[in-house]
């Protein structure tokens, strides 16, 4: 089985999509969705998740923001 890229686990209870990222809040440690919803980052996949919006922006041409 191969994992798609797409999906990063942000936190022990939350899986999503790169995409459907709107902002990354690093001091409250949040995700904004596009759908309005609020998701929490553990503190150790901060890192890892700011990469993949990076990554996600430079590869697709993506506007997620990071604050």
């Amino acid at each position: 089985m191969v994992a798609n890229p797409s999906f990063i686990r942000v936190h022990r209870s939350f899986v999503v999509n790169v995409p459907n990222i709107e902002v990354m809040d690093r001091s409250l440690q949040m995700l904004m969705m596009n759908n309005g919803d609020q998701i929490p980052v553990a503190r150790r996949m901060l890192a890892e998740v700011g990469r993949r919006i990076r990554s996600f922006n430079a590869g697709e041409g993506g506007v997620i923001g990071v604050q």
